[in-house]
């Protein structure tokens, strides 16, 4: 990976990530900062502040579902993830022209598992929203600006999952704070579970 942090906004400087000064060749138009910001902010000479907003980068969106086994009224018992290789992931996909965010979701769920779309109640007050910057091989393992949206949605337990593009799945019990994958599942399960305590105390 090119990334090697975040800087804390406090620096001052926003959309900033530090990159190895040897890989600057590849951030293309990337702007440079000061690496020493006050007395604030102080990088060893080998690294390089790079605004990302300023980095010009492919950008891709995609729209899935954290899926719970039960009935909107009860506390969430379990929730599906799907297996790959060495990680777990969630029914997810890119969206086509003309797709909504939550018509992507629907489809790309209803094709990884087999679930109909008529099956999902969906939570409506509930969005994820996250961007981060992961590399593509699709790009030439270049860095692109990824948002990822998630929609919250129920299905009965007694659901059955076909797998159509990953090795199996699972369904996950439901006890927070969970650690599964740190950049994107992790902020999500989070958020959700913060949602569930607002809607509880509501």
């Amino acid at each position: 990976m090119i990334n090697k942090a975040t800087i804390d906004l406090s620096v001052g400087v926003p959309d900033c990530q530090i990159f190895e000064a040897k890989e600057y060749s590849s951030i293309k138009f990337g702007k440079i900062y000061p690496r020493h910001f006050g007395d604030a902010f102080l990088l060893p000479p080998e690294f390089l502040i790079v605004s990302i907003s300023s980095i010009s980068m492919q950008q891709i969106k995609s729209c899935g579902f954290i899926l719970f086994r039960g009935d909107r009224s009860e506390l969430p018992k379990s929730f599906l993830l799907m297996k790959h290789r060495e990680r777990y992931d969630l029914p997810k996909g890119h969206v086509e022209p003309g797709e909504s965010d939550l018509e992507c979701a629907i489809r790309e769920t209803t094709e990884e598992t087999g679930i109909a779309a008529s099956k999902i109640e969906i939570e409506p007050e509930f969005q994820y929203r996250s961007i981060y910057y992961p590399q593509y091989a699709r790009f030439n393992n270049e860095v692109v600006e990824k948002t990822l949206i998630i929609f919250l949605g129920w299905v009965a337990p007694q659901t059955s999952i076909t797998t159509t593009e990953h090795l199996g799945y699972e369904w996950i019990d439901w006890h927070p704070p969970h650690q599964i994958q740190a950049q994107t599942i992790d902020p999500l399960l989070a958020e959700v579970s913060a949602y569930f305590i607002k809607k509880q105390l509501g």
